[in-house]
């Protein structure tokens, strides 16, 4: 939805507010007749959801708060870098060509002077939140605007959060890497839906990237039935800080037998170091579906140690 003010929303004589924007989340979903729904909010649409989540708990289902903080103090003092200059132009834009009713500027200083009063939420104020309402605390790693400190105490406050901190991304990483930033929603409503997604996992890498890339922990899976193999990094794409990694696995995993032939199987194994280049057993026991056997690579392979060991070669 198009926060009040935002996008297509009209704005209104009131200053905006967080409360008053979360009042306006409530009265939406009662509009359109809905008890509950999944939320993922961005930034202040973030900061929105805590508030659902801390006093509207009933209405949501699960929190995906991305790039959200809970006080003043969280912000970045950092110059503006080249990203929010180049976002914010972007925003004027789309701004002027859907809400042409109110000047940009005075919408902007809006933002301002609600910006200027960010909630001050404590310990406290996160303990209101229901141990049992699944919420994922995600971060950029190199996140423009809020501190990192932020991110982690948020995630300590709320003892059920996984916190997510997603690779090679900022405060815009639904722009920057939308492919990485949809796997790790889809992975998170897999999660809290006890289902399974992979309509995101279907790209592919090249031999040399591969190499290049290396792997701390590897997964393999079988794309199609016409044997497209692909490998997959899940702690390179998802980073997990406190994430609960087995469901995201076992979601992962319940998607890749799905795609297989029937009859056949694929075996995975948690690698670390250097194990995958040195693993003592025969490689048709290390991976095998019927039809190829399949190379892990590791972080720091490169074409020397792979020649020298006969069992592992690049894909």
């Amino acid at each position: 939805m198009d926060s009040r003010a935002h996008g297509r929303s009209p704005s209104s004589s009131a200053n905006i507010t967080y409360d008053l924007m979360t009042s306006d989340v409530v009265s939406l979903l009662d509009y359109l007749g809905l008890s509950k729904i999944h939320l993922v909010g961005w930034s202040d649409g973030g900061i929105i959801g805590l508030n659902l989540a801390m006093n509207h708990p009933d209405r949501l289902y699960s929190l995906f708060a991305f790039a959200a903080h809970y006080d003043s103090s969280g912000g970045n003092n950092a110059p503006m870098p080249s990203t929010f200059v180049a976002y914010f132009k972007r925003a004027q834009a789309e701004y002027e060509e859907f809400n042409p009713n109110k000047p940009y500027e005075i919408f902007l200083n809006d933002l301002l002077t609600m910006w200027s009063n960010y909630p001050k939420w404590t310990r406290v104020d996160f303990e209101k939140i229901p141990s049992d309402l699944p919420v994922w605390i995600v971060a950029g790693d190199h996140e423009e605007v809020i501190n990192r400190e932020q991110t982690d105490t948020m995630a300590s406050w709320i003892p059920q959060a996984g916190e997510l901190i997603l690779p090679r991304t900022s405060h815009f990483a639904f722009i920057q890497e939308p492919t990485r930033f949809t796997i790790a929603l889809e992975q998170f409503l897999a999660e809290v839906t006890n289902t399974t997604t992979c309509s995101n996992y279907h790209f592919k890498l090249k031999a040399e990237e591969l190499i290049g890339t290396g792997h701390r922990l590897s997964m393999i899976y079988l794309a199609s039935e016409n044997i497209d193999w692909i490998m997959i990094d899940l702690f390179e794409i998802f980073q997990p800080y406190k994430t609960k990694l087995s469901i995201t696995m076992e979601a992962f995993l319940s998607c890749v037998h799905s795609q297989l032939p029937h009859g056949k199987r694929i075996d995975v194994f948690w690698l670390k170091g250097e194990d995958a280049l040195f693993h003592t057993r025969s490689s048709n026991n290390l991976i095998q579906l019927g039809f190829h056997t399949i190379y892990v690579l590791n972080r720091g392979s490169n074409d020397n140690i792979i020649n020298k060991n006969d069992e592992f070669k690049s894909i």
